[in-house]
Parts: C-alpha cells; sequence; structure tokens
C-alpha cells in the first residue's frame, strides 16, 4: 500500500520498520510512505479493506502507526499463506504462486494487536501517553489491543 502524508512527514524526513515475524516492512521517505506484506499476495491488503476505505485523507503520524499495526496484525493472523516457487521456463525463472480461494484468519488475540501497536508507537514516541493517563496506564490500556486512533 502506497500512501500520500501530509506536511508532518516533511519534519522528519525519513522512517522504516520492519517485524519479521509478520512479514511486514514499512518505508517512509518525506510524504511518501509504502507498508508492504512480503508473502500474502495480497491478502492482508483484502483483509483491511474496511480500514482502509474508511482512512481519514491525512493520516498523523499517530494514525499510520496504528495503520502498519493493522498490516502487522492482519498478516500474523492469516490462516492459509500462498505457496511460492521459482520455475524455469526455457531457461528463465519464474515465480508462481499457489494462492487460497479465500483468505481467512485464525483466531484473533487482540493482547498481541497491543504488543505490535505499542511497540509502533514507542518507535516513534519512546514516552508515548493517552490524552488523561500516565505512561503506565497508556501502556496497559494499549496493550489490551482494542485502543484506536482511526476508527
Amino acid at each position: 500500500m502506497c500512501l500520500h502524508l501530509g506536511d508532518w512527514a516533511e519534519k522528519i524526513p525519513f522512517d522504516y520498520n520492519d517485524h519479521i515475524h509478520t512479514h511486514t516492512i514499512f518505508i517512509r521517505c518525506r510524504k511518501i510512505a509504502i507498508i508492504c506484506v512480503q508473502n500474502d499476495a495480497c491478502g492482508t491488503l483484502q483483509g483491511l479493506e474496511p480500514i482502509i476505505d474508511n482512512l481519514p485523507p491525512d493520516l498523523s503520524q499517530v494514525q499510520l502507526s496504528e495503520l502498519i499495526t493493522e498490516f502487522q496484525f492482519v498478516s500474523h493472523n492469516l490462516k492459509n499463506r500462498p505457496e511460492f516457487m521459482t520455475t524455469l521456463i526455457k531457461g528463465s525463472p519464474h515465480i508462481e504462486a499457489i494462492v487460497p480461494n479465500e483468505f481467512e484468519l485464525n483466531d484473533l488475540e487482540f493482547e498481541l494487536r497491543g504488543a505490535l501497536m505499542l511497540r509502533n508507537l514507542k518507535a516513534i514516541s519512546p514516552g508515548f501517553k493517552l490524552n488523561g493517563l500516565t505512561p503506565e496506564q497508556s501502556e496497559a490500556a494499549i496493550l489490551k489491543g482494542d485502543v484506536s486512533f482511526i476508527r
């Protein structure tokens, strides 16, 4: 997914985030951001359509962190991943995939979403806290997995 961000993105011209266990990469150069799941044949994107369709037009840095979290969370929970293989056709390599007919999710553990969200929020602001809460209370609330800045 490619996003065009607001003016806030010019202040810190580069950002990067990867998460090996969820096969996700995020890279941002100024106002252009790319979020990629490396081995899902767009299954994560398909699962996130309801969220993506309702994104605000100018994501804040915190909202972008949540979107990264959503990609990581859905990617982690894909039930059947595509199978990729490289074949040689007349001496040239070709990448092929066996894609499931339907993308399904495992039972969701929202505590994992909370842990991913906390990780991503701390990456942009180590002392992140929710309005009216201490850092410790904020961390406990986020770890429950139901805090949202884009819904």
